[in-house]
């Protein structure tokens, strides 16, 4: 759910967001948190550092950019350069 779209919330008759779409849009954020401090656990400092400078703060936004950074298809694809980067 989190490397979808944030969802946008949806207004009822009485100009107010409905039930669904605040619990839809809460869970989407909690979703979102949870996997974007994951990863940034998982990443290097200063890796870490720079995507905080980037300002990615949704998980989308962070595999995206990393893709576009080191120009790779996954995260495993990334943790296999790093260790072979390493062991020469």
């Amino acid at each position: 759910m989190a490397l979808g779209n944030q969802p946008s919330p949806t207004m009822g008759h009485d100009g107010n967001e409905t039930d669904e779409s605040y619990k839809t849009c809460e869970s989407w954020d909690n979703q979102n948190a949870q996997a974007h401090g994951n990863l940034m656990l998982c990443i290097s400092p200063d890796i870490r550092n720079l995507a905080v400078k980037a300002k990615k703060e949704t998980m989308k936004d962070l595999l995206d950019w990393l893709k576009t950074q080191y120009g790779t298809t996954s995260i495993a694809a990334a943790y296999t350069d790093v260790v072979t980067v390493n062991k020469l």
